[in-house]
Parts: C-alpha cells; structure tokens; sequence
C-alpha cells in the first residue's frame, strides 16, 4: 500500500519523514547500512539491495524503495478522486431513488448504470468500518476466522465483483438513452474501482484473509 516517507540527510542525521507527518523521525549512522534511532538508541533502520526491488530502505516493519514525485503524487490524486466518487455517489443515491420512486427515472439501464459503483462504493466502506472494528482487539478479531475478518474478506471480493460488473454494465449501456451526466459520473466512478481494484491486488488485499 502507500506508505510515502521522504529521508534526506541535515548534517550527521539521517531523517524519515512521512508525507503528513509534523516532525521527522531522525537517527545516527552506525555503519554504511545501518542507522539507530536518537530517540531510543536501537538500530532501527537499514539499506540494502534487494534482488528483485533494487536498493531498498528497511524500517521497522516497512520495506522502502525510491519511486518519482509522479508516481507518489499520482496515485494521491487517483485516491482523492476514487473518495470523490465514493461520496458523490452515497450523496446521490436519496436523490435518484426519490426520482425512481416518483416515476422521473425508468427502470432498467438507468437504474444500473448508477447501483454498481454505489455498491462498489459501499464495500469498501464496510471494509473500512470492520477494521475498524477489529482493530480495538486485532489478535482476536482479525487473528482468526470471525464474523468481522470474514466479512472483510467477503466485502473486499465484492468490492471487485461489483468493479466489475458496473464496467461491463457501462460499456453495454454506452448508447443506452439516459441521462449521460449520471451515465459518465457512473462509468467514471466504475473506473476508479476497477483501477483500485487492480491495485489491490497486487497487494493481495482482494479476498484478505486477515487470519492467514
């Protein structure tokens, strides 16, 4: 996942400083590769060269590489934008579904063409609320097979399911007569899902077994 860390050198010190955080974390090098903390003195951070990724950063838990200010701040955006169309959608779901109720909107095409990325939309929502949840006792919650870590495996596969099929939904209704505002806010809202999706993925977060 994303995890930016900015380290620069200010004199002798080595800095880690994560793209929203107030104050760098700051260490001493030992050696060529490693470097320990000047706050508890431990050796907590080393560089080496990683087969398959090339020179990477360890700390701590996290395994660090070099990326572009693109990719850093391009993956941002598509983030800020996929929480846009996660909002926009949950906010426009009363107003068609009054218009539905009253007749404005028929049902059919138009009527999907918005329902899967809200769907979409909401999964991750639950994923993030389930973590949310387990996070107060994680080694039980999220440890082990419980209705919160299985319902975050299911909800992130459903999250891909509903991607997915709101993709093949807007490009069969693409001549669909409808409203094309809704129509190209729902395929656009359907791509980010798809992207993040594909991004999760390759993490491994789809069908997260939080306990394996």
């Amino acid at each position: 996942m994303l995890n930016v860390q900015k380290l620069s050198f200010n004199s002798d010190r080595l800095q880690r400083k994560g793209l929203f955080d107030n104050e760098p974390v700051e260490y001493f090098p030992v050696s060529d590769t490693l470097y320990k903390s000047a706050e508890t003195g431990l050796v907590s951070l080393s560089r080496t060269t990683d087969p398959l990724a090339g020179a990477v950063v360890h700390s701590n838990m996290a395994t660090l590489k070099p990326v572009s200010a693109m990719v850093v701040y391009g993956q941002l955006v598509i983030m800020a934008l996929w929480g846009g169309f996660i909002a926009s959608s949950l906010l426009f779901f009363p107003v068609w579904l009054v218009r539905r109720l009253r007749g404005k909107i028929t049902p059919g095409a138009a009527i999907r063409i918005r329902l899967w990325p809200l769907l979409a939309g909401v999964s991750i929502l639950v994923v993030v609320g389930l973590f949310m949840l387990g996070i107060s006792d994680p080694f039980k919650q999220l440890g082990e097979p419980t209705a919160i870590s299985m319902g975050i495996m299911i909800s992130t596969l459903t999250f891909a399911l509903f991607a997915l099929i709101g993709l093949n939904c807007s490009w069969r209704e693409r001549k669909t007569n409808m409203n094309r505002v809704a129509y190209w806010h729902s395929t656009a809202a359907t791509v980010l899902h798809v992207i993040l999706a594909l991004y999760f993925l390759s993490f491994g977060i789809i069908g997260l077994m939080t306990w394996a």
